[in-house]
């Protein structure tokens, strides 16, 4: 089997976990919050791509079709459902300190490893990106989504939605 196909399987079992996941996430959150939350990240996500590699050129897609899904499934189901997860356990009343940070390190660390393993299968060309370009990404858009879900919060706690 080709390399790009056993990264392409790897992704798409990533996408499985992070679905079944949802379960979980589903009984912590408000859906109001799982699906707003979801579709804010989707976009932010689709649309920082596409910024990083049209207008500032970081990076081109390789013109496969194992390459199109490796990156379009996983920005559409894996970072988002990792996003909301990191958010979650920051936004956590019942975790210790110690164990947010443990979390957060953890998932955060998968969201780095799955943009370095994007740029090892030569799913894309990169130019000018290395790591430090996904830590700000990824931490800025987790900035994003989670102060639009903080803002829901509180519009949901004024409307009288119960949590």
């Amino acid at each position: 089997m080709q390399r790009e196909t056993i990264y392409f399987l790897f992704y798409l079992g990533l996408c499985f976990a992070a679905l079944s996941s949802l379960k979980f996430l589903r009984r912590r959150l408000h859906p109001l919050e799982l699906f707003y939350g979801y579709l804010v990240a989707v976009i932010c996500i689709q649309q920082t791509f596409t910024i990083l590699t049209i207008n500032l050129k970081m990076f081109e897609m390789v013109p496969t079709w194992q390459a199109f899904l490796s990156l379009k499934i996983p920005g559409m189901v894996y970072y988002p459902l990792v996003y909301l997860w990191l958010i979650f356990f920051l936004l956590d009343d019942r975790r210790r300190a110690n164990s947010k940070a443990l979390y957060c390190l953890l998932l955060f660390g998968l969201l780095l490893a799955s943009d370095y393993a994007t740029s090892l299968t030569r799913f894309v060309i990169v130019y000018n990106w290395n790591i430090y370009c996904s830590i700000i990404r990824h931490a800025g858009l987790l900035l994003a989504v989670s102060l639009f879900l903080l803002w829901l919060r509180r519009q949901m706690g004024k409307e009288g939605i119960p949590r």
